[in-house]
């Protein structure tokens, strides 16, 4: 069985490099290294030229690129580029520990195994975050609350079956990824919750996903270009919510869809609050900037319903 590692990267030239040297280093190496970047960024495609000429390893290095913007332009090109049986996805701005890929690829010796992920470490500014200890990771019930929790410590140590990833440590096998595509009508450049969609789809193909806790990254947290990712504001509140109710609407089951209806519009989640939080908020004195941030919740909910 072959192994690609494929990173999607974008004018983090620096943190590309320590992200290969991580691959480059692992106790399993891959079959190929697949690097796929924009054609329009220039120091990003010099700094990958110059990788590939000092490769004197065994590892094959390639190189694709992408003209659109957004995130998942480069995901779908690695999927459709990648040589290899499994494709493995690691963020430009992670460094994989050195048995990352050795604990990925034994699970697939299982045919029943589609998919094999795990934690995301982060650190802020070189500062290694902290979080309590969770139980329940990648979780999607049917009613459409969901659980990530992929970069909290856990409460334990085995693998467990998963819905979804974090699509920076995650891999899934080529046969069924290709017919699981992350859909390319997710709105906004960054395009919330495409893991979720990919992870369902593999599951409606009858594939199993694992989560491992002991599959780790650091995610050293690099600055972002599309707005949204790192700090709650009315567009990228508003197309999270989209996105995430388009795909509700997608993978649920209809009296699942009609729950989660019920569910986001009276109560939500903290990045998704419904109206009983507009009544909180108006009872507390909360500022204009959280009432817009429900309002722009609400309005991504019911455009994402209607699409």
């Amino acid at each position: 069985m072959k192994f690609t590692v494929a990173i999607p990267t974008y004018k983090r030239p620096e943190y590309l490099k320590r992200a290969v040297e991580s691959v480059l280093a692992q106790s399993f190496l891959p079959d190929e290294l697949l690097l796929v970047s924009r054609l329009d960024d220039e120091p990003t495609n010099e700094a990958i030229q110059g990788i590939i000429a000092k490769n004197t390893g065994p590892v094959i290095i390639r190189k694709c690129h992408v003209a659109e913007p957004g995130f998942l332009p480069p995901v779908r090109k690695a999927i459709e580029s990648a040589q290899g049986d499994v494709l493995v996805l690691l963020d430009d701005d992670a460094e994989a520990h050195p048995d990352w890929l050795q604990r990925i690829s034994v699970y697939y010796h299982d045919s029943k195994i589609g998919g094999v992920g795990g934690r995301y470490i982060n650190y802020f500014s070189g500062i290694l975050q902290h979080y309590p200890p969770v139980e329940i990771v990648a979780k999607l019930y049917w009613y459409g609350r969901s659980v990530g929790n992929m970069y909290c410590d856990c409460t334990f140590l085995e693998p467990i079956e998963a819905d979804f990833l974090i699509g920076g440590n995650l891999s899934y096998r080529l046969e069924v990824l290709r017919k699981s595509l992350p859909d390319a009508r997710l709105g906004n450049n960054v395009a919330f919750h495409w893991e979720m969609d990919v992870g369902q789809q593999v599951k409606h193909h009858g594939f199993q996903i694992l989560f491992d806790p002991a599959i780790q990254v650091d995610h050293h947290t690099a600055p972002r270009e599309i707005h949204g990712m790192r700090t709650v504001n009315y567009e990228g509140t508003y197309w999270s919510n989209y996105n995430y109710a388009y795909l509700m609407r997608k993978h649920l089951s209809p009296l699942g869809f009609a729950a989660y209806l019920i569910y986001s519009f009276l109560l939500g989640g903290s990045g998704s609050p419904g109206l009983a939080y507009v009544i909180y908020a108006i009872a507390r004195g909360r500022p204009i900037q959280w009432r817009n941030f429900v309002l722009a919740s609400l309005r991504g909910r019911l455009d994402g319903v209607r699409a």
